[in-house]
C-alpha cells in the first residue's frame, strides 16, 4: 500500500539532495542529469579547489531556456544535486550567463533577462551548499528602457560583485556598470553608472576580477573594442569600488595604431599594482587573412607603460595567429597563448614578456604543441612554480579531443611532448566549448559540452599539476537523490564480468545496523545501475550502503549521507469508483498520527454518517462507504460531500450516487 500511496502523491514530494556523485571518471563527472540541452556553459573556480558552472538550460523548453548552476569540488564531487540549481526559471528567454566566486564556496551570477520583452540585467547569489540565497528568478540590476545585453561581472571581495554590461537605452551603444552588495543591494545609480558613451558601438566586455593590490578599491578593469573612429580600436577604463572612474574619459586607448586594421579578440590580465596587460588581436592583411598580436601595459594611473603602438608578440607577414589569453606569472612576467596558423593548420604558441614589454622566449613565440593534425583554442592556467597548463581540442583523431601540456617558466615542455590526452570523444561525437579553470593547487578542472544521446550535456575533469587525470579504480561515479517516487541510487562501474551482486542496504541515521532491501545481480558489459527505494516515508530519514559481493568477497561500494523524505500534508483523495452504486472507497493519507473523523454530508448539509472517529495510525488509510445513512437506510441518488478532519486540517470533496 505505501508504495502505491508513493506514487499516487509524488508531486506533491519537493526534489531534495544532500548527497554528491563520486571521483572524477574516465568519461567525464556529468555536471547535470537533464536529459535536455544544456548550451553556452561558463565556469569560474570556486576558491575551495573546485569550479562553479552555469548554462542556459532547456528544460522547460526551447522558447524558455532557465538559467542553471552546479558546483564541483576538487574530489570530482558535484555539490548541487543531480539536475544542478536553478538561478533563474521565469517566464522569457534567458541567456548570456555568467559566474563568479563569491569568496566563500558559493556564486554569483549574472544573465540577460527578456521576461519583460526586453532584455534586461538580472544577479543571482548561491551560497556554498546551493542556497539561492536572493529573490526567486533573481535581481533587477537594470531594467532601463532599451535593452541590455552581454553582461559579466567580477566580485568586489566582500560578497558582492561589479556588473558591466552593454547598453541601448541611448540612440548609440553605451557600456555601463553597477555594483551589488553581499545582500543584492544595489550600490551606485540605479540603472548603474555610464562609463563609456563614445556615439559608437563597442563591440565586447572583457573583465578581470579586482585584487587588493591590483586595485586596493574592490574596483575593475575593462577592456573592449570601439568603432568610435570607423576602426574598431582596443580601450580599457578603470573603475573603484565607489563607481569612479580612474582613466581617461570613455577610455584609454591602448595603442597608436592609425593605420585603419581592426582590433579584436582583445583580453588582459592584471598586474598586481592597479593596472593590467592587454592583448589582442590586429588585422595585418586584406579582409583579416592574417592577424597579428600585440600586447600593452597600462599603469595603475592610467599612463602607457610600453611602447605607443604596442609590443608584437607574434607579427609576421606569412601566417595569421588569434585568441591570445595572458595570464601574470609573478610581478615581473606574464606569459600569452593563442592559436597560430604558420603551418597552415592550427598549433599553440606561447610567448613571455617582462614587465617593462621584453620578448623573453623566442621572436612570435614557442610552440606548446604543433602535432601535424592541429589544434585549437588554448585556455591557461598558471601552475604551482610560476609555468603554465594549456589546454586545447585537438583534432589528431577524428573527433576533437581534449589535450593538456604544461610549460616551465623556461618555455620547456614538461610533459608528454605532443601533450597528454584528458578527453577521448565518445563514439563519433563533437565536443565544444572546452573550458578550465585552477584547482588552486597548479592543476586544471577541463569542463565542455557533448552530445551524448539525445541532448549535449557538460561534462568535467582534472589534469593536475603533474600531469595525471585523476579517475577511480572501480566505482566510477554514484548519486543519490530524494524524488518524488521514492529515494533514488545511481550508480556506474569501471567494467563487469558479470558475476557482481550488488547488496542495497538502509538504516536510520542513528542505528548501527543496516537491513537489506534489495539485490541486483551485474550482467556482463553492464555498467550503470539504478534503484528507486519506494518503501520510505515522508518525513524520515535515511542512510544507504551498496556493497559489491564478487566470488567470495564482500566489500562496500559506497555509502551515502543522510537522506530525508520532505514530510507531506494530509491529502484527501477522490473517491472511486465515481459516480457510484452501491459503494465507494474513500482514500486519505495521514502524514502522522492524530485524532480523525470522516463524515459524510448531503448536498443541503445536512449530516449523513461518520465512517471515521478515532486515533489513526500515520500513513496511506482507506475507508468503504456502502451508501448508508448512521441509521443503516440507504440514501437516495445525489451529491454528497464527504470531509476529512486531522488535527487542524479538514479537507473535504464531492462525489455522485447513481441509484
Amino acid at each position: 500500500m505505501l508504495v502505491k500511496m508513493l506514487s499516487v502523491f509524488s508531486f506533491l514530494i519537493a526534489i531534495h539532495s544532500n548527497t554528491v556523485t563520486a571521483q572524477w571518471i574516465e568519461s567525464g563527472v556529468s555536471i547535470c542529469n537533464s536529459v535536455y540541452d544544456q548550451w553556452f556553459h561558463y565556469t569560474a573556480a570556486d576558491s575551495a579547489g573546485g569550479a562553479l558552472f552555469v548554462w542556459r538550460d532547456y528544460r522547460h523548453g526551447d522558447t524558455n531556456p532557465d538559467v542553471y548552476t552546479q558546483r564541483i569540488n576538487g574530489d570530482g564531487y558535484v555539490l548541487w544535486g543531480l539536475g544542478g540549481v536553478s538561478a533563474c526559471t521565469a517566464p522569457g528567454f534567458q541567456s548570456n550567463a555568467k559566474i563568479e566566486s563569491d569568496g566563500k564556496g558559493g556564486g554569483i551570477v549574472v544573465w540577460q533577462d527578456k521576461r519583460t520583452g526586453e532584455y534586461d540585467i538580472y544577479v543571482q547569489r548561491i551560497s556554498g551548499d546551493g542556497t539561492v540565497l536572493w529573490a526567486e528568478d533573481g535581481l533587477s540590476v537594470c531594467d532601463a528602457v532599451g535593452d541590455q545585453t552581454y553582461p559579466a561581472l567580477v566580485p568586489d571581495g566582500i560578497g558582492g560583485a561589479i556588473i558591466v554590461w552593454k547598453d541601448f537605452r541611448d540612440e548609440f551603444e553605451d557600456f555601463y556598470a553597477q555594483r551589488v552588495d553581499s545582500n543584492g543591494v544595489k550600490m551606485w545609480a540605479p540603472d548603474g553608472i555610464r562609463f563609456c558613451a563614445s556615439g559608437s558601438t563597442q563591440i565586447e566586455v572583457s573583465l578581470t576580477s579586482p585584487q587588493p593590490k591590483a586595485d586596493g578599491f574592490g574596483g575593475v578593469i575593462v577592456v573592449w573594442a570601439d568603432t568610435r573612429n570607423s576602426t574598431d580600436y582596443t580601450f580599457a577604463q578603470r573603475i573603484t569600488g565607489e563607481g569612479e572612474m580612474l582613466w581617461t574619459e570613455n577610455g584609454v586607448r591602448l595603442s597608436s595604431n592609425d593605420a585603419s586594421l581592426d582590433e579584436g579578440s582583445y583580453t588582459l590580465a592584471v598586474d598586481g599594482f592597479g593596472g593590467a596587460v592587454f592583448v589582442w588581436n590586429v588585422e595585418a592583411g586584406f579582409l583579416g587573412a592574417k592577424d597579428d598580436i600585440y600586447a600593452q601595459r597600462i599603469r595603475a594611473d592610467g599612463s602607457v607603460a610600453w611602447d605607443s603602438a604596442g609590443v608584437g608578440i607574434c607579427v609576421s607577414p606569412d601566417w595569421w595567429c588569434a585568441t591570445p589569453s595572458p595570464i601574470w606569472i609573478d610581478k615581473d612576467k606574464i606569459i600569452m597563448v593563442w592559436t597560430d596558423l604558420r603551418d597552415e593548420v592550427g598549433h599553440i604558441y606561447a610567448q613571455k614578456v617582462d614587465s617593462a614589454g621584453t620578448i623573453q622566449w623566442a621572436p612570435n613565440g614557442i610552440a606548446v604543441c604543433d602535432e601535424p593534425a592541429g589544434q585549437y583554442y588554448p585556455k591557461v592556467v598558471r601552475d604551482s612554480e610560476d609555468g603554465i597548463i594549456v589546454t586545447w581540442q585537438d583534432a589528431r583523431t577524428l573527433t576533437y579531443d581534449i589535450y593538456s601540456q604544461r610549460v616551465s617558466p623556461d618555455g620547456v615542455r614538461l610533459w608528454a611532448y605532443e601533450g597528454i590526452e584528458v578527453y577521448h570523444t565518445v563514439g563519433t561525437s563533437s565536443l565544444e566549448g572546452v573550458r578550465m579553470v585552477t584547482d588552486g593547487n597548479g592543476g586544471g578542472i577541463v569542463s565542455w559540452r557533448e552530445p551524448r544521446g539525445d541532448a549535449g550535456c557538460t561534462f568535467a575533469k582534472k589534469i593536475t599539476n603533474t600531469g595525471d587525470v585523476p579517475v577511480p579504480t572501480f566505482l566510477q561515479e554514484y548519486w543519490a537523490d530524494v524524488t518524488g517516487d521514492g529515494v533514488m541510487l545511481s550508480w556506474s562501474i569501471s567494467g563487469s564480468a558479470g558475476n557482481q551482486v550488488f547488496v542495497v542496504s538502509r538504516k536510520d541515521p542513528g542505528s548501527p545496523e543496516y537491513l537489506e532491501i534489495q539485490r541486483i545481480t551485474a550482467g556482463q558489459n553492464v555498467y550503470s545501475f539504478d534503484y528507486v527505494d519506494k518503501t520510505c516515508l515522508p518525513g524520515k530519514s535515511y542512510v544507504y550502503r551498496v556493497a559489491v559481493e564478487d566470488n567470495l568477497e564482500t566489500s562496500v561500494l559506497f555509502e551515502t549521507q543522510v537522506l530525508t523524505v520532505p514530510p507531506a500534508t494530509l491529502i484527501l483523495y477522490q473517491n472511486h469508483p465515481n459516480p457510484f452504486n452501491p459503494s465507494t472507497v474513500i482514500e486519505y493519507y495521514l502524514p502522522e498520527g492524530s485524532f480523525v473523523t470522516l463524515d459524510v454530508y448531503d448536498a443541503a448539509g445536512k449530516h449523513v454518517t461518520r465512517l471515521i472517529d478515532g486515533y489513526v495510525e500515520p500513513g496511506q488509510r482507506r475507508v468503504l462507504w456502502d451508501g448508508t445513512d448512521s441509521g443503516g437506510k440507504r440514501v437516495s441518488s445525489g451529491v454528497y460531500f464527504y470531509r476529512v478532519n486531522a488535527g487542524k486540517t479538514t479537507l473535504s470533496r464531492k462525489m455522485l450516487i447513481l441509484r
